[in-house]
């Protein structure tokens, strides 16, 4: 069988996840707060489900949810590790005041 060279058309799928991705990646790079972009997403995900009228349709709502909610995973673990990070150091920095006194 010989490699076909022209592109094949995304799945509806993979086009709900790149648009869910790109959607996300923009309220991160703009500053929103992730309890924000936590709604905002969760209205947006059953607006699309709602209006969903085909299987392409769902399969496009489906790829969108999944890149939202793995996007947003990710966002809360790093706030979470940076937040950990910072309590580290603070703690660090308060060290050598105990063993000063």
């Amino acid at each position: 069988m010989p490699f076909d060279t022209r592109p094949k058309p995304a799945s509806e799928f993979k086009r709900g996840v790149a648009f869910g991705h790109a959607t996300v990646m923009r309220q991160i790079d703009g500053g929103v707060p992730a309890d924000q972009i936590q709604e905002t997403q969760d209205a947006a995900k059953l607006t699309l489900l709602a209006a969903a009228r085909s299987d392409a349709d769902r399969e496009f709502a489906g790829g969108y949810g999944a890149a939202v909610d793995t996007r947003l995973a990710l966002l809360r673990d790093v706030q979470r590790v940076e937040a950990d990070a910072a309590r580290w150091e603070q703690a660090a920095e308060r060290e050598p005041e105990r063993e000063a006194g």
